[in-house]
């Protein structure tokens, strides 16, 4: 969807005015560099889920081995 907003808004630009071109590159490369904070922001957020989820199911496992006991 990002790539076809991409194309899309790069065919609509009026080449004849310099001021309306500089604010479409000002938004093509304001979009790029949101959707490399946004990936990055969502790894981590991944990440910190997975180490929680890891933590979680460590505590389950030891109850259930002392459950064994």
């Amino acid at each position: 969807m990002f790539i076809w907003f991409l194309v899309d808004f790069y065919q609509n630009i009026d080449f004849q005015s310099e001021i309306l071109t500089s604010a479409a590159w000002g938004g093509l490369i304001g979009s790029c560099v949101g959707l490399v904070v946004g990936i990055i922001y969502a790894v981590k957020i991944f990440r910190s889920q997975q180490r929680t989820f890891k933590q979680v199911l460590d505590q389950i496992n030891d109850l259930v081995a002392a459950k064994d006991d």
